[in-house]
């Protein structure tokens, strides 16, 4: 099984250095059953509309949707699940930022999230000088 860290801290976290409006609303008090319940759902294309428009919802769709994925990608690459916990932060830091510039005619939101995840995670393994293949 998976562990994937508590969203609820990095919703704390990345809504409150978001470029975003909605990044500073009164929402984000709200428990952490209701976040990770999603009753919208959303279309690839639909998903990146939302997102380029900041909607909290289509953020909490977007990692549940990917979360698991992305942290197994990232695990496999730095090999210690305390690293991949922390540096989960981030890759959607920097999905959120890179989402203006992501193009859906060249690859599925999953491939590019993918790419993201793999760059942050071989740049951290570069960082400390540990080797792997799936970085060079």
């Amino acid at each position: 099984m998976i562990f994937v860290p508590n969203v609820f801290h990095w919703h704390k976290i990345l809504f409150g250095i978001g470029p975003c409006d909605m990044f500073t609303t009164k929402e984000d008090n709200y428990p952490i059953h209701k976040i990770m319940k999603q009753s919208v759902q959303y279309s690839e294309s639909e998903l990146l509309i939302a997102l380029k428009l900041c909607k909290r919802e289509a953020f909490e769709y977007f990692y549940d949707l990917y979360a698991p994925v992305l942290y197994g990608m990232v695990l496999k690459i730095t090999k210690e699940e305390k690293t991949a916990q922390s540096l989960m932060l981030d890759v959607f830091s920097e999905l959120l930022r890179e989402i203006k510039n992501y193009d859906p005619g060249s690859q599925t939101m999953l491939c590019w999230a993918l790419v993201i995840a793999r760059i942050v995670a071989c740049e951290h393994n570069n960082k400390v000088n540990k080797v792997n293949p799936i970085c060079d």
